[in-house]
């Protein structure tokens, strides 16, 4: 679960809340700093860089990087710390989601290192480039494969 604020910039988390590990954020962004807590149980104070998300809202940004023409890279901040994600085109594939073929734009999470996991995405060419897709295997080995069952861009502007 992930909370927060939009503002002309886009995104502004406030909180984030994991499962599968375990972690949360809070965000303080008057002192540019956060509060985490990752599997390990061990509290992190995480210095903000301007624009930082957390696992989700990230999601969101990317598409919008996309929808705006900048670049695909943002710090993502998790329970164990502060990481830099930068994400490569692979290109526009049709994806299966909620029963029908969408055409997507495929990315590809360029690792950072032997432990850094893989993350892909597929967001929608036809409305907003929300996510379609989302699979990975994280730096434990635990996969994710979520694919959206319903699209609906009702209210969306």
């Amino acid at each position: 679960m992930s909370s927060g604020l939009v503002s002309a910039d886009g995104l502004v988390p406030l909180e984030f809340q994991g499962e599968t590990p375990p972690a949360s954020v809070r965000f303080d962004w008057q002192a540019l700093r956060a509060s985490a807590e990752g599997s390990n149980g061990v509290p992190q104070d995480i210095r903000l860089a301007t624009g930082t998300q957390d696992a989700l809202s990230g999601l969101y940004h990317i598409g919008q990087s996309l929808l705006h023409g900048k670049r695909l890279d943002l710090m993502i901040a998790t329970g164990e710390g502060l990481a830099h994600s930068v994400f490569d085109l692979v290109g526009e594939e049709a994806t299966l989601a909620g029963g029908t073929y969408v055409r997507s734009l495929h990315l590809r999470k360029r690792t950072n290192g032997p432990d850094s996991g893989i993350l892909e995405l597929w967001l929608t060419l036809d409305g907003y480039y929300l996510p379609l897709r989302i699979r990975g295997i994280d730096r434990l080995g635990q996969e994710l494969d979520e694919v959206a069952e319903q699209i609906e861009y009702e209210g969306m502007h």
